[in-house]
């Protein structure tokens, strides 16, 4: 075992909250700056979580050949910059969903990344979610027989409240906010892990809450970026699905995921279990227990998505000392992108 990739950790957000504990637990990293742009925030971020230094300046950051990873966790709008100049500056990257704004910019940068053979991965960390990971092999392996369909839907009310989820960036599309781009990665993944191409893919998106209390300023602020989207995917003549989302659904239930095909039933309902049921064999669906290479020891302490961020870290790591990008790559990102740009059509 080498010596630890050094890490330079931009955004601090998601980046303190999943990115600096899953960095820091993992032997083949050293976290060792947080860069954001608030001054005061970012040292006081920094100083809070223990990490070695702080700047607001990623370009100066990107100049110290002591850094070996940029880890990007900043608003969608800033990735394809941060990202051109990263790999640019020959740094391997690690980037939250989605990898940029349109499938033009991802597509760009996935060619950049292919051309300085730097590893360039996504964190796509809910697909080793166990629940999600055994779905996935469950139905690659045949276990539905024909897919004839499948239902993806997300209801929540966390932006419910108008005043207290505020106006910030979250809410502006000029920035790549809305939930089409926070969660239409994480569950248009999931289908392209099933299927290698897609026929048609129609949908929109909505904005309910039109105004958010902007907290700086005690005034509403006109939104301009979506609360829900829905799409249709159709992937052949015989298999078509849907996805909704909606981030202000009163009473949602959470998230609920079910496929069924010629030869029986696969689920992920609100409680997170798999359920699975056979024709011929089974008269109702049966709890699925994922077996134990797909199960994760919880990281003590951390958010829930730092587990599985780590089995991210762990391709990540591969990846840098083979000279790859396992996926998910951009080349994934890009997929996916090109099916959220037709839903936001």
């Amino acid at each position: 075992m080498g010596n630890p990739y050094n890490v330079a950790i931009i955004g601090s957000g998601f980046g303190s909250l999943v990115h600096y504990p899953g960095y820091n637990l993992h032997q083949q990293f050293n976290p060792t700056v947080l860069v954001a742009r608030d001054e005061k925030k970012t040292q006081a971020i920094a100083e809070r979580i223990g990490i070695e230094s702080w700047s607001t300046n990623y370009k100066e950051v990107m100049r110290d050949d002591h850094i070996d990873v940029i880890s990007v966790a900043t608003p969608p709008s800033t990735h394809f910059e941060i990202i051109s100049d990263a790999l640019n500056s020959g740094k391997h990257v690690l980037c939250e969903k989605p990898l940029a704004m349109n499938a033009e910019e991802t597509s760009k940068l996935m060619r950049l990344a292919d051309e300085t053979g730097l590893t360039a991965m996504m964190n796509f960390e809910h697909r080793f979610i166990p629940a999600r990971a055994f779905l996935v092999e469950l139905i690659n392996s045949g276990y539905l027989g024909q897919i004839y369909e499948f239902n993806i839907t997300i209801k929540n009310a966390t932006r419910l409240n108008p005043r207290l989820r505020g106006y910030n960036w979250w809410s502006d599309k000029k920035k790549g906010g809305g939930v089409l781009n926070a969660l239409g990665p994480v569950y248009i993944d999931l289908v392209t892990q099933i299927f290698e191409k897609v026929k048609d893919v129609k949908g929109r998106t909505t904005t309910h809450i039109p105004k958010r209390l902007n907290k700086r300023t005690g005034k509403m602020r006109t939104v301009t970026a979506d609360d829900s989207f829905s799409a249709v995917i159709e992937v052949s003549k015989s298999t078509v699905g849907t996805v909704h989302v909606s981030s202000v659904a009163p009473f949602g239930r959470g998230t609920r995921i079910e496929f069924h095909g010629s030869d029986g039933y696969l689920s992920i309902l609100e409680d997170g279990k798999i359920r699975g049921a056979k024709l011929g064999s089974d008269t109702q669906p049966q709890v699925l227990v994922p077996p134990k290479h797909h199960q994760l020891n919880p990281a003590k302490d951390c958010h829930p998505l730092t587990t599985p961020f780590l089995k991210i870290l762990d391709l990540f790591s591969s990846g840098i000392s083979k000279g790859s990008s396992p996926s998910p790559n951009f080349h994934d990102a890009h997929r996916i992108q090109e099916i959220i740009d037709l839903i936001r059509d």
